[in-house]
């Protein structure tokens, strides 16, 4: 069995219901359509198989129920019936019934058919598209009408109906139901419009007809879907743009009717509508990439094609300043039935291009549009100011639609001159002055500058924006420039040179050494004040090799232990620690046995200085003061006879006062 699936993305190249940009929105106008349906005698022979009732049918059922408004108006020699111009979703039955049982009777009046069915649109929003759609089989025949109307009094309408057709953009399309092809007369009134003629001799005729009558009146393009057939078994596939349309019909035109109808979408996700000459599948708010359909059918004049009602639609968004040399444009994807952007999803892969149109000439430019995630962006060059239109075309694999038209004027600021615009020069020096200093463009333009009149280059010359100056004088001049930035803003402005000599010129310079030096002589008085003040302070004292304890004593005094236990006083001799270069607190501890956990003693140092003195220092956390001064981590003290130590070890409640005491030898013994 030979199976061929051929997958078509739908890509949809016309705007449904246009849409246009209004200020930050993007509104989307509906279908207005007018259906004309001749109901004379001479149609019970022109049109026994009701190919009009079929085309109307089939375009009530495949249109954008949701924006489209109908009426359909029965004529003769008068109007037999006039619905009035209501939204498909609440009449379309009753319009469907109406049109398949329609009595014909009567002589045939165009002129009058026009004029009521122009008359039915009213006030027309410009975005609306409006059409009327006449059925006849022929001209205007009243030879044997008792209305007392006359072949003028018709013609005379069709002239209104066209004239006002042309005023408010309202097409005409006409369907020639005449197996003699008689449909020059119609063709005339289409043409004036911007209609289209079309004849219906045969059923088989429909297929083709209707899709190209139904592209033209809501400006989508509807796409024919291949399909694959075997043994009567027909298949295909259609891609489906998910996200960016509010409704995907697929219609399948057949002059027989067809069985076994399958998708693999569920039945819930779609309605069917079906007739003698087609079955439309109406899928809406799909959030699939594509649907299966398969079906069986006895004859093998089967045409399948597809329409996608677009909801999103690109709006251009321009920066608030349109004098910007580099002009950003962004632009971003709407949904016109809830009026928010779109998200990142539906930019992927998404490409597209920004046409900018000169409003005067017509000039066409083009830049292509990059993709920043949630928006896409394009920088222009603004080099000529003026009015323009924009419009932004953005596809991809599924997806091709065009912005509205938007119309920005483009400006451009002038120059502006700096407050400050004089200038010290050194006398008897060439020297280069940067312009750009003393002139600004916030439109980001390149500025030029020339002298406003010759006298003023004279011991001067510009270079782009570098002004070259010299002289040997020492005066003050004024130098005018006229400056440009390129896009027609010109402004003239003037710089104050002043010529002076070099101690003049580097005055400031001069000073600022001055003061700075100033500045380090008075930094350092102070530090020479502060040292002095601490010069009495004890210098660290280097421990000599050699140096022991003789007769040194130490005394303890817990004033507080975190424990609560109460220690007597504490006595170390020199029967302890003589012939030691040094000791710790937590050494001492030791030898008394005391027992508080103080493991920060241990880092707390006694070394025996020279000439009888102790040198203390310590490497802890503790509170450690001697006489009224806190003794440093590291810091180095000499302790005397009788000098006392105070420390608050690290647990911030043990306490204990140390005393350095002297045993001094009396009849030989130590007392």
């Amino acid at each position: 069995m030979r199976k061929i699936i051929i997958l078509i993305f739908i890509i949809v190249l016309g705007l449904s219901a246009e849409a246009y940009a209004d200020g930050s929105n993007i509104v989307q106008g509906k279908y207005r359509v007018v259906f004309a349906v001749d109901s004379s005698n001479s149609m019970n022979y022109n049109d026994k198989a009701n190919m009009t009732g079929e085309v109307i049918k089939m375009f009530l059922d495949s249109c954008d129920s949701g924006k489209t408004e109908a009426a359909v108006v029965f004529y003769s020699d008068s109007i037999l019936s006039n619905t009035g111009l209501n939204m498909i979703s609440d009449k379309k039955e009753e319009y469907k019934k109406s049109v398949s049982d329609f009595a014909k009777r009567g002589s045939t009046d165009i002129g009058l058919a026009l004029k009521t069915s122009v008359d039915l649109f009213g006030s027309i929003n410009e975005n609306d598209i409006c059409s009327v759609i006449l059925f006849s089989d022929g001209e205007t025949d009243l030879s044997v009408s008792g209305t007392g109307r006359t072949l003028m009094d018709s013609k005379n309408d069709e002239v209104y109906a066209v004239n006002k057709s042309k005023e408010s953009n309202i097409k005409i399309y006409t369907v020639c139901l005449n197996k003699n092809n008689k449909s020059d007369y119609l063709k005339n009134i289409s043409e004036q419009t911007g209609g289209k003629t079309y004849s219906l001799k045969e059923l088989s005729d429909v297929s083709g007809m209707f899709t190209d009558l139904a592209a033209n009146v809501t400006r989508n393009k509807i796409s024919e879907v291949s399909i694959s057939s075997e043994g009567g078994n027909y298949k295909f596939t259609v891609g489906l743009p998910k996200g960016y349309a509010r409704e995907t019909d697929i219609i399948i035109q057949h002059l027989k009717p067809i069985n076994n109808l399958n998708t693999d979408y569920g039945k819930e996700n779609f309605e069917s509508y079906s007739s003698n000459l087609y079955t439309i599948l109406k899928l809406k708010n799909s959030d699939k990439d594509s649907i299966n359909v398969s079906f069986s059918a006895e004859n093998s004049n089967i045409k399948v094609s597809a329409v996608n009602y677009i909801k999103i639609f690109p709006r251009v968004d321009m920066p608030e300043n349109t004098a910007l040399l580099n002009l950003p444009i962004e632009v971003r994807l709407v949904d016109v039935d809830t009026g928010n952007t779109a998200g990142e999803e539906l930019y992927e892969n998404l490409k597209g291009e920004i046409e900018i149109i000169d409003d005067i000439s017509g000039e066409v430019q083009r830049a292509a549009l990059g993709n920043a995630g949630d928006y896409m962006t394009a920088t222009i060059q603004n080099t000529n100011p003026k009015t323009y239109k924009f419009k932004a075309e953005v596809y991809n694999d599924i997806y091709r639609e065009n912005s509205p038209y938007k119309e920005i004027t483009l400006t451009n600021n002038p120059p502006e001159q700096k407050e400050d615009n004089k200038i010290s020069v050194l006398k008897g020096s060439e020297m280069e002055i940067d312009l750009n200093d003393y002139f600004y463009d916030d439109d980001g333009d390149v500025l030029t500058y020339q002298f406003a009149d010759k006298k003023y280059a004279e011991n001067k010359n510009i270079d782009k924006n570098i002004l070259k100056v010299f002289s040997e004088e020492e005066k003050t001049e004024s130098v005018f420039l006229n400056v440009s930035d390129g896009r027609g803003g010109v402004i003239s402005g003037d710089i104050i040179l002043e010529y002076m000599p070099a101690w003049l010129y580097y005055k400031n310079t001069i000073i600022g050494v001055v003061l700075i030096f100033i500045l380090l002589i008075a930094l350092y008085l102070i530090y020479k004040y502060k040292t002095s003040e601490n010069k009495e302070e004890p210098e660290e004292v280097p421990h000599k090799t050699g140096e022991i304890f003789t007769g040194a004593r130490f005394e303890g005094y817990f004033l507080k232990t975190l424990s609560g236990n109460d220690i007597p006083v504490l006595n170390w001799n020199a029967s302890y620690i003589d012939n030691r270069h040094n000791i710790t607190l937590g050494e001492m501890f030791g030898i008394l046995d005391v027992t508080e956990k103080l493991p920060e003693a241990n880092k707390i140092f006694f070394e025996a200085g020279k000439n009888n003195t102790v040198v203390f220092y310590h490497d802890t956390d503790c509170i450690i003061s001697f006489g009224n001064r806190n003794i440093l981590r590291k810091k180095k003290e000499i302790l005397n006879y009788d000098d006392r130590i105070y420390i608050v070890f690290e647990d911030n409640s043990t306490e204990i006062e140390i005393r350095y005491k002297r045993v001094r030898k009396n009849n030989k013994s130590y007392v």
